[in-house]
């Protein structure tokens, strides 16, 4: 009987001493958490220290850039037509340095001379451009068409304005204002403000989540600099300045949002069509189901982490409590608990190692910064398991010391 008791001692104890040691492996990873992807400043010291504001920056120059080659079309230089058939493209040009991609009338023309030479009306007229009513081709030059409303034109192969022309400046303007405008900085400042809502909302601080980027600066911005480079454009003849530079900033401010909300609906040109909008909804519905999808199920994974430290602790200490009342012996729990503790940090910090050489070997070369981060979040579990199998080591030799002294007594 004596020996069944001890028999099932023996395995309660060592069954108790599993469920500690497991106990004590989450929390090495629970405590890890808390000080890594759910600590805010250890999420925007990461993104500074692998440079991730340069990389959304240089992300959204690319998709503009992309944007703008698609737009482009192939060949709209002046005096050379690729359409069969007579030549009906704006004529030579009697400037010199002139050789881009635009339409620009002889600097000695004036609307009183009639149309430029080699426009004609089925050529299509400037944006925002319309004749009056009773106008018709025959009747030649229509009134109001002055040399600023050509000027800046690109056309297409079948001799209409092209929409890339909008505005009275190149691709290459174009990209080097928005540059100047979307800066490190002002990602960085949007970035930051972003992560400030995702961090209230999984503290519960909001019930409702908000991640919208106001675009205000960013439109003062570009506009400023597209104004700059028009100014200091020496090709352009001075009366007409004024002009473009209104037509900019009217134009810009169409085009570019008072901000953009990421989980709302896009906003559309009037121009487009149904079937286009309609895509787009369905889209941004797709899209931002996905995201409430996986913002839920990280909100889900903060609140657990935040109280299951709490469980875990009180696991463990009910598990020394029945150790305690079974054997009635102090020496006992130190070695439970230190052995729990030894077995935990070196399981912990071994499957940190086991789990970085494998993302070495596996994670493409393009995706190393993910592995280099997943090393910056397993940092402090390696910091705990240290210190857990230290600890651990030290109940078990106070353990040992109080057995020795009980057996002499």
């Amino acid at each position: 009987m004596h020996e069944e008791g001890n028999i099932l001692g023996t395995i309660t104890k060592g069954f108790l001493g599993f469920i500690l040691t497991l106990c004590l492996f989450f929390l090495i990873f629970s405590l890890s958490l808390k000080e890594t992807v759910f600590d805010k400043n250890f999420v925007l010291d990461e993104m500074e220290k692998y440079e991730v504001y340069s990389m959304i920056r240089d992300g959204i120059l690319s998709g503009f850039s992309g944007q703008m080659n698609e737009q482009q079309p192939q060949d709209t230089r002046p005096g050379e037509d690729t359409r069969p058939g007579e030549d009906t493209r704006p004529g030579e040009d009697t400037r010199p340095g002139t050789e881009d991609n635009y339409y620009r009338p002889p600097e000695n023309w004036t609307p009183d001379m009639g149309p430029p030479p080699g426009w004609t009306p089925d050529m299509g007229f400037p944006e925002g451009f319309e004749p009056s009513e009773n106008w018709t081709p025959d009747m030649g030059f229509p009134e109001g068409m002055n040399q600023s409303s050509f000027y800046g034109r690109q056309y297409t192969d079948n001799g209409q304005p092209h929409p890339a022309s909008a505005m009275p400046f190149d691709n290459e303007t174009m990209l080097r204002a928005l540059e100047n405008s979307i800066t490190n900085y002002w990602i960085k400042q949007q970035v930051q403000n972003l992560i400030d809502e995702i961090f209230a909302f999984l503290n519960s601080e909001k019930t409702e989540l908000e991640l919208k980027i106001p675009m205000s600066e960013v439109t003062d911005s570009f506009t400023s600099n597209i104004a700059e480079e028009i100014q200091n454009d020496d090709d352009i003849p001075e009366e007409y300045k004024e002009d473009i530079l209104e037509k900019i900033d009217s134009e810009i401010g169409s085009h570019i949002p008072e901000e953009i909300d990421l989980l709302g609906q896009p906003e559309f040109p009037e121009d487009m069509p149904e079937e286009e909008k309609q895509r787009q909804i369905k889209e941004a519905e797709r899209r931002n189901e996905e995201i409430n999808d996986g913002l839920g199920k990280l909100k889900s994974l903060y609140e657990y982490t935040k109280i299951s430290g709490l469980l875990l602790i009180t696991i463990m200490l009910v598990c020394l409590l029945i150790v305690f009342v079974m054997f009635k012996d102090i020496a006992a729990v130190f070695s439970m608990l230190g052995s729990s503790m030894l077995a935990s940090g070196v399981s912990s910090y071994l499957s940190t190692m086991v789990l970085g050489t494998i993302l070495g070997q596996f994670v493409p070369k393009e995706a190393a910064i993910m592995v280099d981060v997943m090393r910056d979040v397993m940092s402090p579990v390696q910091s705990y398991a240290i210190g857990f199998a230290v600890f651990g080591v030290c109940l078990l030799a106070l353990s040992f010391i109080l057995k020795q002294r009980a057996k002499q007594e």
